[in-house]
C-alpha cells in the first residue's frame, strides 16, 4: 500500500518536472530565440529599405533629364512571422515624411542667377526623412534625402547612403529642387513615391577672373562634409546654409541649368530662361550637335546594353567613360558596375566603372562614323527593361563631355 502511493507521487513528480523544463524551454524561447530571429527580420528590412531609399535620388535625376515621371517606393515597415508558441512584438512600422528646405541660390558676384523660374506659389523645396519603429534594432537613425545626397542620422554622424551628386561638374552647375506639399505617412506597408519634371532653365553667363561664383542652399551636413562630397569646391556653414564659392583665376563661362521636379505633382513655374552661348553645352544631356544616340537595345544573355550612335558632322573618338547613375524602376534589380565597354573590336575598360565614380580610361579609343557605331556596355548585373542607365563619354578631340541616358 505503502509503496503503490510513492509511485504515484514519483509519476505526479514527474509530470511536475516535465512540465517546468517545457515552461523553462518556451520562456527561454521568448526571452533569447524569438529578439534574436526579430533582430534579424529587422536588420533585413533596414537593408532594403536603405536600398529603396538610395533611389530617391537617381529616380529625381532620371525625372529631370528625361522629362518622365518616376515613380520608386519604399517599404516603410515588416512583419514577423507568425509563432504558435510565443508572442510577438508590434509590428514594426516606419514613418516616410517631407519637410520645408529653403532655396538654392547661385550668385555671381552678388548678382542673383536664377534658372529655376519656380512661381512664388508653389510649394515649398523639400527634404525626405524616413524613420522605422524598431523592436530589437536600435541606432539605425533615420534616413534622410537633401540636394542630391543620401545620408543616414547617427548619433551625430551622417554617413552617406548614396552620393552622386551632380550639382558642379566643371563649369556647368546643375540643380534639381525637389518640391511638395509638406506630407506625413506611417504604415507597414509600401509608399510609393512618384516624381514629376518641371522644364528646365539655362543660364549661361561669364565669372570674371578673381570674382565669386556662390551657390548657397540649406543642409543638415557640416561644411568639411560638402568639402568632401564636392571634392575640389570651398564650402563655408552659416547657421543651417551652406555657402560653395568657386573662384575661377581666368575669366571663365558657366552654365547654370535648372530642373525643378515635384513630388506627387508637377512643379509650379514661370517661364524657365532659355538662353545658350554655345549649342552644345559642356556635359549636355543626350546632345544632338556632335554624337547622336541612334538607338539602344538590350542583350541580356550577356548582361549588356547595345548603343548605337552617329557622329554628326566628322568621325570623332570616345577615349573615356562615366557609369554616371543607374535608376533601377520597380522591381529592376541593382547593376552597380560596368565590367566592359567595346565597339568595332576596340575599346575596353582599364578598370571597372562604378556608378557614381569617376571616369575610367578606354584602353583604346572608339570611333564613331558618320555611317553608325555600335557600343556594348557589359554590368555585373542582368540589365532589364525597367532599368534606366546614365552614361557619359570624353569626345578626345573636344575634350568635350557627352552624356546619354539609356532606357532599354
Amino acid at each position: 500500500m505503502g509503496w503503490g502511493n510513492n509511485r504515484a507521487v514519483s509519476e505526479v513528480l514527474g509530470a511536475i518536472l516535465l512540465f517546468g523544463i517545457v515552461v523553462l524551454a518556451l520562456g527561454s524561447y521568448q526571452a533569447f530565440v524569438v529578439p534574436q530571429q526579430n533582430a534579424e527580420i529587422e536588420s533585413n528590412h533596414d537593408a532594403q529599405v536603405s536600398n529603396e531609399f538610395a533611389e530617391i535620388q537617381p529616380a529625381i535625376s532620371n525625372a529631370a533629364a528625361s522629362g518622365r515621371t518616376r515613380t520608386t517606393s519604399v517599404t516603410l515597415g515588416t512583419r514577423y512571422p507568425v509563432r504558435a508558441a510565443a508572442l510577438n512584438p508590434p509590428t514594426v512600422s516606419g514613418q516616410l515624411s517631407t519637410g520645408p528646405s529653403g532655396d538654392v541660390v547661385v550668385e555671381n558676384d552678388g548678382s542673383p542667377v536664377d534658372a529655376c523660374a519656380l512661381d512664388d506659389s508653389r510649394e515649398d523645396n523639400t527634404v525626405l526623412r524616413y524613420k522605422a519603429n524598431y523592436n530589437e534594432l536600435g541606432g539605425t537613425g533615420a534616413l534622410v534625402y537633401e540636394n542630391g545626397i543620401t545620408y543616414r542620422e547617427t548619433d551625430g554622424n551622417r554617413p552617406l547612403v548614396k552620393n552622386d551628386q551632380q550639382l558642379i561638374d566643371e563649369n556647368t552647375i546643375r540643380l534639381f529642387p525637389l518640391v511638395s506639399k509638406e506630407f506625413s505617412t506611417a504604415s507597414s506597408g509600401s509608399e510609393s513615391l512618384q516624381f514629376y519634371p518641371g522644364e528646365t532653365g539655362i543660364q549661361t553667363f561669364e565669372v570674371a577672373s578673381g570674382d565669386q561664383l556662390n551657390i548657397s542652399f540649406p543642409s543638415q551636413l557640416s561644411d568639411t562634409e560638402w568639402e568632401r562630397i564636392l571634392e575640389d569646391a570651398d564650402a563655408t556653414k552659416s547657421g543651417n546654409t551652406i555657402t560653395v564659392t568657386l573662384t575661377p583665376s581666368d575669366d571663365t563661362e558657366y552654365t547654370v541649368r535648372c530642373t525643378p521636379v515635384g513630388l506627387g505633382s508637377s512643379p509650379k513655374q514661370n517661364d524657365p530662361p532659355e538662353e545658350r552661348a554655345y549649342p552644345n553645352p559642356s556635359g549636355e544631356i543626350n546632345p544632338a550637335g556632335t554624337v547622336k544616340l541612334e538607338g539602344q537595345s538590350l542583350d541580356k544573355p550577356n548582361s549588356a546594353i547595345e548603343m548605337t550612335f552617329k557622329a554628326v558632322d566628322e568621325s570623332v573618338n570616345f577615349s573615356e567613360t562615366r557609369y554616371s547613375f543607374f535608376y533601377a524602376g520597380p522591381g529592376g534589380g541593382n547593376i552597380s558596375t560596368m565590367t566592359n565597354m567595346t565597339g568595332n573590336g576596340d575599346g575596353g575598360l582599364s578598370e571597372n566603372a562604378v556608378v557614381g565614380e569617376g571616369y575610367v580610361n578606354l584602353n583604346s579609343s572608339i570611333e564613331i562614323t558618320e555611317s553608325g557605331t555600335t557600343v556594348t556596355a557589359k554590368f555585373d548585373n542582368n540589365p532589364n527593361q525597367k532599368n534606366l542607365f546614365g552614361i557619359t563619354f570624353i569626345i578626345e578631340e573636344t575634350g568635350e563631355r557627352a552624356q546619354y541616358i539609356i532606357g532599354v
